[in-house]
């Protein structure tokens, strides 16, 4: 289907001009969507552009020795200078390796498709749609693609991030899902990563189960609690659950400030 001519074009096409419009909730922009998500699968492995990077360029690709890429604005919007030199990718200005207007097959990987997704996003309030036009963000994402790296980038860039971060708090597992799931991969970029993680962690860490206010897990002097998945003759869950349980609290512990929430 991604070799059909003019699918993609058209597919977008109608995406744009439901932008804005009361038609962005209809179930023509959600089907197009939709196929745009199944369209956007596996991407680096199945077209012919899909060539790995090495981990020394991914790496240097967007960020500098210290993890920071030096960008003028951040997605909360901290101000950054930009480092003279830097030949790195801003999200912004044109690609280093692409001149031409993207066209058919090329649009699906092409940092400028993030736009309409990000819109539909903040817009749409038909679930299905949020679902998919988050999966087709998750798909993009995903790996060590260049094309990976520049949508990552091109989203933090459009302030995506806390497009995303708002959505997990819509009652909708599905969509809260394929969010999550987007943001899991948008944090293989550094500075993705670390907004993520000083920003998201409240509402992801509200999205686990037991996690509730009305929660009654937990010792009599916590509200809320999560109890202890280690503690012996208290845990229905098998070791390898536990110990990957484990492993995520040691990690969410690494952030000093949200501690007073895991209480």
């Amino acid at each position: 289907m991604r070799e059909c001519d003019g699918l993609t074009d058209a597919l977008l096409y109608i995406i744009q001009t439901a932008l804005g419009s009361n038609d962005i909730d209809s179930k023509t922009i959600e089907n197009c969507v939709c196929i745009l998500r199944n369209l956007s699968y596996r991407l680096a492995a199945e077209t012919s552009q899909g060539q790995q990077l090495g981990s020394e360029e991914l790496d240097g690709l967007l960020c500098d020795a210290n993890g920071r890429d030096g960008e003028t604005s951040g997605c909360w919007g901290k101000k950054k200078k930009k480092k003279k030199g830097q030949d790195q990718w801003d999200g912004v200005g044109p690609l280093q390796d692409s001149t031409d207007t993207p066209k058919g097959v090329q649009m699906l990987w092409h940092p400028s498709i993030v736009k309409p997704y990000l819109t539909l996003l903040s817009e749409c309030s038909n679930p299905d749609t949020l679902e998919g036009a988050a999966g087709a963000l998750q798909n993009l994402a995903a790996g060590s693609w260049k094309w990976s790296v520049y949508i990552r980038a091109a989203v933090r860039k459009e302030k995506g991030l806390p497009i995303l971060v708002e959505l997990l708090r819509i009652d909708n597992d599905r969509v809260v899902c394929a969010v999550a799931t987007a943001l899991r991969n948008m944090a293989l970029d550094i500075r993705n990563k670390e907004l993520i993680g000083k920003y998201a962690m409240r509402d992801l860490v509200h999205r686990l189960p037991g996690s509730s206010s009305n929660s009654t897990g937990g010792s009599g002097g916590t509200s809320g609690g999560t109890g202890d998945p280690m503690a012996p003759g208290k845990t229905i869950h098998s070791a390898k659950v536990v110990k990957a349980a484990s492993q995520v609290l040691s990690s969410m512990w690494q952030y000093r400030d949200l501690r007073s929430l895991y209480k």
